[in-house]
């Protein structure tokens, strides 16, 4: 699949620069928007991602999802998430997967995920937001005000960004190409693995505004959890963040 790359130096976020300069992507392949830095960056519930110059992936994938596709398109965040882990699997360290797509390594977050949907006439404008804290000191991640950790921090030494960005640029594009054909079919195996320790347990899940809590019963193959609240009713959260 062809790749048509943007870098910039210093922009508010490659996910705004991306809706913003929509025509630029290409219609057929993947685009890459990636930055040195964000000025606001953002991650899930406009939460602001801490974006220092020169340390970390800023980087945002845009492409058009054709229509036979469109109702797994929430799946995107999952299947990034994966390829993620697989990365950072591969540099000898060990991820986990927090629903429905947060990266940690040892309960502290290390990678975020933000999926912004611009629905078109025969096609969905996807943006596929990044963000991966490579070389972050632990005085600079101490300023985030939820646990958080760094490739660097959790290895002991500096890595090469470049390098990093070739290897997830790979592993996500061929599993989107995956997607295209198959579906969230051939993931769901290995992500219900990554979460599988949620099931009897009780959570608490925020969706929006709505607050609620259930015991995990199981996955969707879709990757959504079906929770049994309070009445004994199921529900499936397709969305969210647990609490």
């Amino acid at each position: 699949m062809k790749i048509v790359r943007y870098h910039l130096k210093t922009i508010s976020s490659t996910n705004t620069w991306a809706k913003e300069n929509q025509h630029v992507c290409d219609p057929m392949g993947i685009t890459l928007i990636t930055a040195d830095a964000q000025i606001s960056g953002r991650g899930r519930g406009s939460r602001v991602w801490v974006s220092p110059p020169l340390c970390n992936i800023y980087a945002s994938f845009c492409f058009f999802v054709p229509s036979e596709r469109w109702r797994e398109c929430g799946c995107l965040t999952q299947i990034a998430a994966l390829s993620m882990s697989k990365i950072i699997a591969e540099l000898g360290l060990d991820p986990e997967i927090k629903w429905p797509n947060d990266v940690l390594i040892a309960g502290k977050k290390i990678a975020g995920i933000l999926m912004e949907l611009v629905p078109g006439d025969s096609t969905y404008f996807v943006v596929l937001g990044i963000g991966l804290n490579v070389n972050m000191s632990s005085e600079e991640l101490a300023l985030i005000n939820r646990p958080a950790t760094s490739l660097a921090v959790e290895s002991g030494h500096p890595f090469d960004l470049a390098n990093l960005l070739e290897q997830l640029t790979e592993t996500f594009t061929n599993d989107y190409n995956l997607f295209l054909q198959e579906g969230f079919a051939p993931f769901a195996g290995v992500y219900q693995q990554h979460i599988q320790g949620l099931f009897g347990k009780t959570i608490t899940y925020q969706q929006g505004i709505v607050y609620g809590n259930g015991i995990v019963e199981s996955m969707t193959p879709e990757g959504y959890l079906i929770v049994r609240v309070r009445d004994g009713s199921l529900k499936v959260l397709n969305s969210g963040e647990l609490l």
